[in-house]
């Protein structure tokens, strides 16, 4: 078992006492395994994938550190794939643990004498445990895998788009996927993050391809090193998935470099018949023109409340030891919206208050999908318009018409039309197969409450609400649609 050591440059040394301290080989640390000029998105990525567990020291410098938030997100990631990785927590001081941190086992070195000596024993009982291997919890995705199969083998598909939202299973739905239905697939896994251009991109789809390490100055063209590794990953029949590719798109949700080249390369090689390259996204892509035929895009949902009450079952058991009542955990899947990282969560929190508390209580429940909706929306730049729009979808609470909406926030059709397009390049929003706008309830419960935050709600809502009576009125009585909203607010 080998432990990845995350840490702050203010822990730096407390990380390096406990790396030294245990045994040659059974840890992991950026400063002694990272070679000046050395790739440290590609070097961590590589490390974490052949990690067991992952050592976060945690403090007031790591809580405000984007390189250990970076760091943490990839074990995230990792945890939920097949190839599965235990996350430690290690407090150094009296800072809060956030909540999505506190399923995971944590140790408290606040106020031991000889915090180094204490860490060290502790993890080496820790690496001596068996490692969790491999595990499946595709608890009936059916449906979206379905989908993902009839889109691989549509011959003319030659790159499929998987977009949702933060924790929704989509890499771990098309890893799945391409397991059931091929025979042993080998498929290459790229994490996409911000800062990886194409001189980047090239490196790693080089190693990949030839097994060997480029330096970067022997890359003069970076497109030319694309498409040639692209070329012979493709020939030897292997899979190319990339991951959150959002951070290659323009504000609009059109392709900017490499993605572009990527999609160019893939939609023209022969083997990309019979294996698309994946991609997935938090935002929804818009497929250039060029690529209408090739390239096919799949919205991933969330769970039913059914199949998120046996997650939440399962992630209980691993958590606290015992069996979760089957009645118990259904009674608590609604609050996590089908979330599938919210099941996990939720499951720790049940160890920690049972779910009687947690219903009739649900202050730690409200501030779950708080700080999972923050997580969904941090990387989005939130204007003004997009902000009114969120909060009144938030308000009204029920798909309505476009033309309703568009008189809540007092729009003409065309701004109306650029803000939608907006909300929907983001990812906050969705169309419903009658044309309505709808948008994720841990979404809608986020901007519910900033809109609860800014001075002036009262009115807002009043508005709102006006124009939904108006709506509502003219609807006639014994028409589906008038019985659905009466349903649903």
């Amino acid at each position: 078992m080998k432990a990845f050591i995350s840490h702050s440059s203010v822990d730096k040394g407390i990380a390096l006492a406990i790396y030294e301290a245990l045994e040659p080989g059974t840890a992991w640390i950026d400063s002694a395994e990272i070679e000046w000029g050395d790739r440290f998105v590609w070097k961590i990525e590589q490390a974490l994938s052949n990690m067991s567990d992952f050592v976060l020291l945690w403090s007031q410098a790591s809580s405000q550190s984007s390189w250990v938030q970076f760091e943490l997100d990839m074990a995230l990631i990792q945890s939920f794939k097949e190839k599965a990785i235990r996350i430690r927590v290690i407090t150094l001081d009296k800072t809060p643990v956030p909540l999505r941190l506190q399923p995971f086992h944590r140790i408290s070195t606040h106020g031991v004498p000889d915090p180094v000596s204490a860490i060290v024993s502790e993890l080496r009982r820790a690496l001596a445990e068996p490692g969790i291997g491999t595990r499946h919890r595709f608890l009936n995705r059916n449906q979206e895998l379905d989908r993902i199969e009839t889109t691989i083998n549509d011959p003319e598909t030659r790159i499929v788009i998987l977009h949702g939202f933060m924790g929704a299973g989509k890499t771990a739905l098309a890893h799945e996927a391409l397991r059931r239905f091929y025979h042993n697939p080998s498929t290459i896994d790229i994490a996409v993050s911000t800062g990886v251009g194409p001189v980047e991109l090239g490196l790693r789809l080089h190693h990949d391809a030839f097994r060997e390490i480029l330096p970067e100055a022997d890359i003069v063209n970076p497109y030319e090193t694309i498409e040639t590794s692209l070329r012979e990953i493709a020939s030897r029949g292997q899979f190319l998935l990339f991951r959150n590719v959002q951070h290659w798109l323009d504000d609009e949700g059109a392709p900017e470099e490499p993605l572009a080249t990527v999609m160019r390369i893939s939609a023209r090689l022969p083997e990309t018949v019979r294996k698309p390259i994946l991609l997935t996204s938090t935002r929804y892509i818009r497929i250039p023109a060029e690529f209408v035929k090739e390239a096919l895009g799949i919205h991933i949902g969330g769970l039913q409340d059914k199949h998120a009450a046996s997650l939440i079952s399962l992630w209980y058991e691993i958590i606290d030891g015992s069996t979760l009542e089957s009645t118990d955990a259904a009674r608590l899947a609604p609050e996590i919206h089908g979330h599938p990282f919210a099941a996990k969560l939720a499951a720790g929190l049940v160890s920690r208050f049972g779910v009687n508390h947690l219903l009739e209580y649900p202050r730690e429940l409200v501030a779950l999908r708080r700080d999972l909706a923050k997580a969904l929306i941090r990387d989005i730049n939130v204007s003004k318009s997009l902000l009114a729009l969120m909060e009144v979808l938030a308000v009204i609470g029920t798909p309505v018409p476009s033309a309703v909406l568009a008189k809540a926030l007092n729009l003409t059709p065309d701004s109306f039309h650029e803000v939608v397009a907006e909300a929907t390049s983001c990812g906050l929003t969705n169309t419903s197969p009658s044309g309505q706008l709808t948008t994720h309830p841990l979404v809608a419960d986020y901007f519910w409450r900033s809109h609860l935050d800014r001075d002036g709600y009262m009115e807002r809502a009043k508005a709102a609400a006006v124009v939904l009576h108006e709506y509502f009125i003219e609807i006639p009585n014994d028409s589906v649609g008038k019985i659905d909203v009466l349903r649903k607010v």
